[in-house]
């Protein structure tokens, strides 16, 4: 009966070691893979997918649009050529998932690189229309511009409140690089607010979700400190700005039945940031 108890014991240490040495050397390849890619100068990357498959957990989930973004960049090294892409999305109740306002969990894109010339003396020449040998024989600098695309995916009539939604995005040029990540939703009941607010912090950007479940479209005055956030998305009506220049108030319109995602740049990563972050006003479209 002992022998019995060490030959049992013996085979799950075997399957033990197996499993964890697959896992090691999975996680390894990926290592060596993403290095490799950065030394061909090939950055890609989201603020919700990774190459490990990131998972994010949404408890506040409206039932509509849920967003994300592609980046040619991870920190401050930027790709300089335009990257390819193909993004699938599938859930595990197998309910329907659509990408982008399109009818089909399948879609194809290009994340476009753009540099520029920079003139950062003070010789004021307009150097907008140099090209690369032009601005660096005349001493201006050549610059590479970052580049993020925000995406997003919608469940379509999803009778769940618990679900989870699977996002993966596989380059094809210049290089292959795939990105994953799980999505928990959690549905709420929201039939009783007529607006619902979502904030979402990431690594480097976060997201201020506004819902309008009314049947009006509807605008919102929304202010911020600029010296911690940075507005990146476009979506506004109007905006002011602060002695800087940057923006620190817009006025967004969302239409009836929708969501709108508001993506900003995080500058101070010291603090913590919540929707307190934020004043939110219910304001006149007119």
């Amino acid at each position: 009966m002992k022998k019995k108890y060490i030959i049992i014991l013996l085979i799950a240490v075997i399957i033990l070691i197996c499993f964890f040495t697959s896992s090691f050397a999975k996680y390894a390849y990926k290592r060596a893979w993403n290095y490799y890619l950065s030394t061909k100068g090939f950055y890609f990357s989201s603020d919700k997918l990774d190459s490990s498959g990131k998972t994010n957990i949404d408890n506040q989930w409206d039932g509509n649009k849920v967003y994300f973004t592609l980046n040619n960049f991870i920190d401050n090294n930027i790709t300089t050529n335009d990257i390819k892409y193909n993004i699938l999305c599938t859930t595990n109740t197998g309910d329907t998932c659509y990408l982008n306002d399109t009818n089909s969990n399948e879609y194809n894109g290009v994340l476009s690189s753009s540099d520029f010339c920079v003139n950062n003396s003070s010789d004021n020449v307009d150097v907008s229309e140099y090209d690369k040998v032009n601005c660096e024989l005349n001493g201006y600098e050549w610059v590479n511009s970052s580049s993020t695309s925000e995406q997003f995916f919608t469940v379509v009539d999803s009778i769940n409140t618990d679900l989870e939604v699977y996002i993966t995005v596989t380059s094809s040029e210049p290089y292959k690089q795939v990105l994953s990540g799980t999505f928990k939703l959690h549905k709420i009941d929201v039939s009783n607010n007529d607006y619902v607010f979502n904030y979402q912090v990431n690594k480097y950007n976060s997201n201020l979700i506004i819902t309008n479940n009314s049947s009006n479209d509807t605008c919102f005055k929304i202010s911020w400190d600029s010296n911690n956030l940075r507005l990146y998305s476009n979506y506004y009506e109007s905006f002011k700005s602060d002695e800087g220049g940057y923006i620190n108030e817009v006025v967004v319109k969302v239409n009836a039945m929708d969501n709108l995602n508001n993506d900003f740049f995080i500058v101070n990563k010291d603090k913590s940031y919540s929707i307190d972050d934020f004043i939110v006003d219910n304001v006149d479209c007119n």
